[in-house]
């Protein structure tokens, strides 16, 4: 896994690939702000397309108040939700012809799909972060499933509990 050429792996996933010598924790941070910066990125794109960012999420974001509950559902009870499903439907693809790059994309686009139903400007960004969650799990596959299970988890709930604060802060 440390030669990018040799195993056929995309150069996008080096930087994330590297990390994983770093312990599990800082392995989660990182992946968590690289998410975090690239979906801010994608929304940057958007509003300077004119995309209505603020219309579409007008209904998605009525559904939950700043409160304690409202955090806990969105960026604890969310992600893990979301984790535990997202690890279930990537070791079966693992199990298939595709590579473990091409089974992460494959993941990251059903994601992207299933969140740009509820409003469509969602799909690149849960797109782009479904990536490095599904990335983050594939890397930590080796050391068991809870330890993978939170390299994506964790890097979502970060995602989720600064989503949260800037949009009811």
């Amino acid at each position: 896994m440390n030669n990018i050429k040799d195993n056929g792996y995309k150069k996008s996933v080096y930087f994330l690939i590297r990390l994983r010598s770093l312990n599990l924790l800082t392995y989660c941070l990182v992946a968590g702000l690289v998410a975090t910066s690239g979906a801010f990125f994608l929304i940057a794109i958007t509003r300077l397309l004119g995309i209505d960012i603020e219309t579409q999420l007008e209904d998605y974001n009525a559904v939950f108040e700043f409160d304690l509950g409202g955090f806990f559902a969105v960026a604890i009870m969310g992600p893990i939700v979301e984790t535990a499903i997202l690890s279930v439907f990537l070791l079966i693809l693992f199990k298939s012809k595709l590579t473990p790059y091409q089974c992460c994309i494959l993941s990251a686009f059903l994601w992207g799909t299933l969140h740009g139903a509820i409003a469509p400007v969602k799909f690149l960004t849960a797109s782009w972060t479904f990536f490095i969650f599904s990335i983050s799990f594939w890397l930590w596959k080796k050391n068991g499933y809870t330890q993978s299970f939170l390299a994506a988890a964790l890097p979502h709930i970060i995602l989720n509990s600064i989503g949260y604060f800037l949009i009811f802060v």
